[in-house]
């Protein structure tokens, strides 16, 4: 019967050959690295096969105290064979006879092993008497007396030996048995979406050096690590949908650590009773990792195993405060660079440009770059590649399981207004500065529902995870998460978008918005907004656009292609050369019609208007471009939809 997070003789019976041989292999590995012993070993996958009777292999050193080393039981001193047999139990003739070969010899590859003073060890996946056992290693013996072999020691495990030492090892329990709660083993842990995806990790040089360093810190070697006497711990923190848990887990991805591993979330191991059995059983050894383990958790962590040396603790959590830890590092935002070769890597049927796209506006986070390009291959629609609807992902990077975080819903309200803005004055005390600070605090109804501390205490507590941004402005530059925000507020007000689109709204501001208003054009509200905008508003003066307004009619012209096209004509329309001359600030207007061409029934409209254009440039010597970006509608690249029309046409 099953007493709590262990293995029973049932589990390991029923294994066919090759399970039996991995469960062994894991099992010699945990034991090796738990003893500290750097091992040579080879374990063939293959136990039918002909091997010379041996199919498991370790060459040990021992460059440690032989003491240690021999504590495990699994691995003997010196050179050591294994012959691995699941099935039926073996007779003592069955045990004699897996030493010969059919010429009546020592089978070539004991003998090897045997030849200097080696040890061997038969392992069978079946239940044996002690007085069984006893009379099984006695035939062993007297075969090899009897061929004249030297041999060093001679060992038989059978289930019993078998259970008590995977028993050491709660991450051998979860992956070869049924045992259940306070956490899972690696191959488990392995299956998750932040493991498994991407399917390639992607190195940086700083990332390797992480992973390196976890790795010196488990084998407690190098000068830092060198004289640790007890549990190695070690501290792992950084924003939501960095990558944190997925660097851990390629540090400890290697036999030499995986056997001992135990991944689970802090809270759910804190009251297990996985937990109290690490603590109190001398015979348990494990790697401990901990993910969204707050401050307060990590230390009563730390002081319940500092001090077991057969334990090592590795936290993860969003709240970068420093701890006490051997090794504490902060996972911080990845280059554009690094998510390209992330995204060409895990989506090789996505453009160049989309990937681009992609990196920048996930912002450093590999997560939200992934979520974009999933979500871009599985929606055909390509206007709404960047609205991630996964609002937990958003939750996570808003908020951290810090005990005296904000409330999320506090955290929403205030950083809602920065998701609407490239970036926002608010620091400043000068006039022109402090204006954008004082309408956003109205705008928002801010100054009526918090006070100016609760304020500065949510901001402060977003630049700490790396949401907002603080240079000369404050700015919350990832994208997804800036539309998920601005989404929520538009869906249950859209009065925002009008007051913001109005004279009282700073010059500055509006120039700003208008680089988030691409990024809500898939939502109703918005375009409902956009086509009320660009019919109701007086956008030209008798030189162009008024104030600061051309911005936002540039972003809705990609929203609203039509109405934005409508009010190009009525104004270009109309007008000579010598008031086309006139014009101030075509910029925006010539990069407005060149958005509004690559949709295929406005292209005629909007290529005659830039048409108009740039003959008043080629004329007069007028430089706005309007020539290139004209002679760029007919270019010999490939594009959205075959050629259907001939410059002459036009011209």
């Amino acid at each position: 019967m099953r007493r709590g997070v262990e293995l029973v003789d049932e589990d390991l019976t029923s294994f066919e050959p090759k399970g039996g041989v991995k469960f062994f292999r894991d099992l010699i590995w945990a034991s090796a690295s738990d003893a500290g012993i750097q091992a040579e070993m080879h374990v063939s996958l293959n136990i039918n096969t002909p091997d010379g009777g041996i199919d498991a292999e370790v060459d040990n050193n021992f460059e440690i105290e032989v003491q240690k080393a021999n504590y495990s039981g699994v691995i003997l001193e010196g050179k050591t064979g294994y012959q691995i047999k699941t099935g039926s139990k073996p007779s003592k003739s069955d045990c004699r006879k897996e030493l010969l070969n059919k010429e009546g010899n020592i089978k070539p590859y004991i003998k090897n092993v045997l030849s200097e003073k080696g040890n061997y060890v038969y392992v069978t996946f079946s239940q044996l008497t002690p007085k069984e056992r006893k009379e099984r290693i006695r035939a062993i013996k007297e075969q090899l007396n009897d061929k004249d072999c030297d041999y060093g020691d001679i060992e038989l495990f059978a289930i019993n030996q078998l259970v008590k030492y995977g028993n050491r090892y709660p991450g051998l329990v979860y992956k070869y048995s049924s045992s259940e709660g306070g956490g899972i083993d690696i191959k488990t842990w392995s299956k998750r979406r932040a493991i498994r995806i991407p399917d390639k990790f992607i190195k940086t040089e700083n990332r390797f050096e992480s992973i390196q360093n976890i790795r010196s810190l488990l084998k407690k070697s190098g000068e830092e690590f060198g004289n640790i006497s007890g549990c190695p711990i070690c501290r792992i923190t950084g924003t939501s949908g960095l990558g944190k848990s997925r660097l851990v887990y390629e540090a400890v991805h290697h036999e030499q650590f995986s056997a001992r591993v135990i991944y689970a979330d802090a809270t759910n191991f804190e009251g297990s009773n996985l937990a109290t059995t690490l603590e109190v059983d001398e015979e348990r050894r494990a790697i401990i990792i901990l993910d969204n383990c707050s401050r307060t958790q990590h230390r009563k962590f730390r002081n319940r195993y500092e001090s077991y040396d057969r334990l090592s603790l590795i936290t993860i959590s969003t709240d970068s405060n420093r701890v006490s830890a051997d090794l504490q590092d902060e996972i911080t935002h990845l280059s554009r660079d690094t998510i390209k070769k992330i995204l060409d890597s895990e989506f090789n049927n996505v453009s160049a440009q989309a990937i681009d796209r992609f990196a920048s506006i996930s912002d450093g986070f590999p997560e939200m770059a992934l979520l974009l390009a999933e979500r871009y291959t599985e929606d055909k629609d390509p206007k709404s590649v960047v609205e991630v609807s996964d609002s937990t992902v958003f939750d996570r990077l808003l908020i951290g399981n810090e005990s005296d975080a904000p409330d999320l819903r506090d955290i929403k309200n205030i950083l809602t207004p920065f998701a609407f803005f490239d970036r926002v004055h608010w620091k400043h005390s000068r006039t022109k500065t402090a204006q954008e600070r004082q309408w956003l605090m109205k705008a928002f109804d801010l100054e009526s529902d918090y006070s100016k501390s609760k304020i500065s205490e949510v901001l402060q507590y977003a630049k700490n995870r790396g949401i907002l941004r603080e240079e000369q402005t404050l700015s919350l530059r990832t994208i997804p998460l800036a539309t998920y925000l601005m989404r929520e507020e538009i869906q249950e007000d859209n009065r925002i978008l009008y007051l913001i689109s109005s004279e009282s709204c700073p010059d500055q501001l509006q120039w700003r918005f208008a680089g988030r208003i691409t990024y809500m054009n898939t939502f109703d509200p918005v375009q409902m907004w956009s086509k009320n905008v660009l019919r109701n508003t007086e956008w030209f003066g008798e030189y162009g656009f008024n104030s600061a307004i051309g911005s936002i009619f540039q972003a809705l012209s990609e929203i609203t292609p039509q109405e934005a096209l409508y009010v190009l004509e009525m104004y270009i329309g109309p007008q000579d050369r010598k008031g086309l001359e006139k014009i101030e600030g075509r910029r925006i207007i010539l990069e407005s019609l060149r958005r509004i061409a690559v949709w295929e029934e406005h292209f005629f409209s909007a290529a005659e208007l830039l048409r108009k254009l740039a003959e008043a440039e080629n004329n007069n010597g007028v430089l706005n471009n309007s020539t290139g970006i004209f002679s760029e509608l007919f270019s010999s690249q490939y594009g959205p939809h075959p050629c259907s029309v001939k410059v002459s046409s036009l011209c």
